[in-house]
């Protein structure tokens, strides 16, 4: 960034602050906004956060990686205690057990804190990109400076990320390593320092692909941006130069997932996760819980081909909509929208941190909700969308700045006011960012009393295991229930009382208990062998129900 510019009146402007300056204050500002946000989400928000807190917790007090719940029947073997992360990668929970080893808790404030120190770098991540795409668009002085520090900024107090943070999950280590890795992309590609570069792109890639593996989506990332830059080498200088900026990619990455990938065949029999493949053919999302009726390419067949188009189309709405637009606003809907002049951009023409971003969002989007539907109304995009969120909040701002810039040209302004245009954004985005965290700390308080009222009422109805331990519960919220409870918990397949009975069987568990949509209908447990109504208080949820399961010889032989 020059030192110093000149504004439209011809004055020269002041000069740039210093980088390292400009880093330390939006990360402070972020540290700020993140603790904020934390301080009102005092209970855990997400199954997803609870999963990973737990795990943390049970790291840090010498248990391993391992879990006192089941929530898939699909990577055997299937104990309780459960080794962790038969799907899920183990990303989030080992950053969160170091400040639960360090300061001696098993909180989930502990969890936070890990997140808020490493989801303060999407700041200046998003500065530095921006700063880039400002210049290779042209922009110089003010304006490239305020681009990129009101894309900081707003990457600062942005909501969808401050909600990440609040509640502990993959989603903050995989966006910030995948913008990392984009950020690293067209330094890998330089001639002169491919080799140095290739190797730190590499380990970032690794490391995502340790928080989500969506990572293999910047891995097909990386390839697709290889293609131009090979077609500009001389056909004698391809073979030599693709040596120099691949090779130290795929073998640093290799090097870092590998004793991931020698854990997960050791544990489960496989180095990759095979219920990933069974997550193609659902046909609903409860097929994640399948115990007896797992899902299969038939019955995914069997929809016939308008039912899984229609999937498809309901899968893209969701990630469109409710993903990069409404949690976003206004950044998300000024992103969308300017993404189309922005295309014809240099900043997303040539190989720029945006364009490697650009690429990588549209690429996760697609293969999200194309190849995984069903699925991706859980989460799969959510968690996996900080890539596409940072290169909406960089558009975001060159369309706003452009913007800004034609009206001051037709209004004849005698100065470039190009403030305006983040004054204006975070203007609008900052109440949805407040209401954004009101709604999770007050969603996960009423959860947390539901499962606590809950809670009681079992341990006076459910006596503890001969052995002194809990029983165990089968419950269609198991995760978050385990966690506040410390009780072991399976998760209820959408199967008849039969399958569930079998369940119950192999585990010894005592009791169901429904919070969610599936207890207004309780399908079939009511009047059904071996099931017999319990009482829970109303602060368990006007539609909470418990079952207690008969210990007669017939039922619990």
């Amino acid at each position: 960034m020059p030192a110093v510019a000149a504004d439209v009146a011809g004055r020269p402007a002041a000069a740039a602050p210093s980088p390292w300056l400009v880093v330390t204050a939006l990360v402070g500002l972020a540290v700020v906004a993140r603790a904020v946000a934390v301080s009102q989400v005092t209970a855990i928000p997400t199954v997803d956060s609870a999963y990973y807190v737990e795990v943390a917790g049970r790291l840090a007090a010498g248990q391993g990686l391992t879990a006192d719940v089941l929530w898939t029947y699909a990577s055997p073997p299937l104990t309780l205690p459960q080794a962790a992360f038969a799907l899920w990668m183990p990303l989030a929970s080992l950053l969160a057990a170091i400040p639960m080893v360090l300061g001696g808790t098993t909180s989930l404030f502990a969890a936070q804190l890990a997140m808020i120190v490493v989801g303060a770098a999407l700041a200046p991540l998003a500065w530095s990109v921006a700063d880039g795409a400002a210049a290779a668009n042209g922009l110089s002085g003010r304006r490239r400076a305020t681009v990129a520090l009101g894309s900081g900024v707003v990457a600062a107090l942005f909501g969808p990320f401050l909600v990440a943070v609040s509640g502990p999950d993959s989603s903050v280590p995989f966006a910030v390593l995948a913008v990392a890795a984009c950020w690293a992309m067209p330094r890998a590609l330089d001639a002169a320092s491919g080799r140095r570069w290739g190797v730190a792109l590499g380990a970032l890639l690794g490391l995502a692909y340790l928080a989500r593996q969506e990572a293999v989506w910047l891995g097909l990332t990386y390839l697709l941006l290889l293609v131009p830059e090979v077609r500009r080498r001389a056909p004698g200088e391809r073979a030599a130069w693709l040596g120099r900026t691949l090779v130290p990619v795929v073998v640093t990455g290799a090097i870092v997932v590998a004793p991931w990938l020698v854990r997960q065949a050791l544990v489960f029999g496989s180095p990759f996760p095979g219920q990933a493949i069974e997550n193609l053919w659902f046909t609903r999302n409860a097929d994640v819980f399948a115990f007896t009726q797992p899902p299969t390419l038939a019955a995914f067949l069997a929809q016939g081909p308008l039912v899984i188009a229609a999937h498809i189309l309901a899968g893209l709405w969701h990630q469109l909509v409710d993903v990069l637009l409404l949690p976003t606003l206004p950044v998300g809907l000024f992103g969308l929208l300017g993404l189309a002049w922005a295309w014809r951009t240099p900043a997303l023409r040539t190989a720029t941190a945006l364009r490697a971003l650009t690429v990588a969002g549209i690429l996760t989007f697609l293969a999200t909700g194309l190849l995984f539907p069903v699925a991706t109304l859980a989460g799969t995009f959510l968690h996996s969308a900080g890539p596409a969120l940072v290169a909406l909040v960089v558009i975001a701002a060159l369309a706003t700045d452009r913007l800004v810039a034609a009206v001051g040209a037709w209004r004849r302004w005698d100065k470039q006011n190009a403030w305006l245009a983040p004054l204006v954004t975070l203007a609008l985005a900052l109440p949805v960012s407040g209401l954004e965290i009101w709604l999770t700390g007050s969603f996960a308080a009423s959860q947390a009393a539901r499962e606590a009222a809950a809670a009681t009422a079992l341990a006076s109805q459910v006596p503890a295991q001969p052995d002194g331990g809990s029983a165990i519960v089968i419950s269609d919220e198991p995760i978050g229930f385990s966690l506040g409870t410390g009780r072991p918990t399976l998760i209820l397949p959408d199967e008849a009382p039969a399958d569930v009975l079998q369940l119950a069987r192999r585990f010894g568990a005592r009791a169901v208990l429904l919070f969610g949509e599936v207890a207004r209908s309780a399908p079939g447990f009511d009047g059904a062998a071996c099931f017999t109504p319990g009482t829970l208080p109303e602060a368990a949820g006007t539609h909470a129900r418990l079952y207690l399961i008969d210990r007669t010889a017939a039922c619990v032989p």
